[in-house]
Formats: structure tokens, C-alpha cells, sequence
């Protein structure tokens, strides 16, 4: 059965910067990262926080800038000075174990919009939850690797 478990959904946040949108945490090497789309953010060089949305009030969270793609890649990846995930909540960094033709989930806040559960999600907002099938067109030609997914997202 897939869905998506808790490991992944008290990952996800609500962000405000230069543009509304989603992040995700993740712990790589014991380091805590947060990652979003580049196009949130007008100089991503010279972001030093983020508001992530809980209990219906923008929270500061400072972060500093690990990288961020050129190009057509929408990646920028920050270092946070908080822990904004429980570390029981173990999501791995990697593709392995990734089958063609499995089911795949986009999770985040379309349009500013989210549930409101309260303290069944310690009153951070519910993300909305697409699913897609992860395509058999892979690209890992190019300096870029891309995985194609087939859905409609918002």
C-alpha cells in the first residue's frame, strides 16, 4: 500500500519568502537542510531567513545558503540553525529502491492553500497531496539527471 507517512508529512512547511511556496527538511551526514524552489526567491544569495507558517503565525527560522542550480534547475538548498524536524522522522536521502511505474506523491501548499487540522499536526497547516506515476523516461545524459514523473499538479 503507499501513502505517505509521517516521516515525509511533518517535513513539509509552509515558507514565505520572496514568494509563498513549499519546503522540505532532510538530514544529510547529521546536518538538517531545508529545500525549496529557487524561483521562491529573488536573490537567494542573500537570504538569511525564511517564515514557515505554524499555529496561523509566520515563524523567523534563519538559514544560510548551501547552493542554489543555474539554469533550468529550480533547486536552492539552505542550511537551518534550528531543528525543524524530529530526528525520529528519518526520510533517507536517495532514489534508491525507486521502481519504474510506482506511484509517486507531490506534496506541498498550491496557491497559498492548505488543511487546518490543529493539534492533530501540532497546528502546522496540512499540505495538499497529488499523486503521479514515476515515468519509464529517465535522462541521466546530460550534466543534469532528470526523472520524469507523469501526473497533474498543481
Amino acid at each position: 500500500m503507499n501513502m505517505i507517512t509521517a516521516n515525509v508529512f511533518n517535513r513539509v512547511f509552509f515558507i514565505k519568502a520572496d514568494r509563498y511556496g513549499t519546503a522540505f527538511s532532510i538530514e544529510v551526514d547529521g546536518r538538517e537542510y531545508l529545500v525549496s524552489a529557487k524561483h521562491l526567491f529573488e536573490s537567494p544569495e542573500n537570504v538569511k531567513m525564511i517564515k514557515l507558517m505554524h499555529d496561523n503565525k509566520w515563524l523567523d527560522v534563519e538559514v544560510q545558503l548551501v547552493g542554489a542550480c543555474r539554469g533550468e534547475v529550480d533547486i536552492a538548498v539552505f542550511v537551518v540553525g534550528i531543528g525543524l524536524t524530529p530526528r525520529e522522522y528519518v526520510v533517507p536521502a536517495t532514489s534508491a529502491g525507486a521502481t519504474l511505474g510506482q506511484d509517486v506523491y507531490f506534496v506541498g501548499f498550491p496557491y497559498k492553500m492548505w488543511a487546518n487540522l490543529g493539534a492533530i499536526m501540532a497546528n502546522r497547516p496540512v499540505p495538499f497531496i497529488k499523486k503521479g506515476t514515476l515515468s519509464s523516461a529517465f535522462d541521466f545524459s546530460k550534466d543534469v539527471r532528470h526523472i520524469y514523473v507523469d501526473a497533474i499538479n498543481n
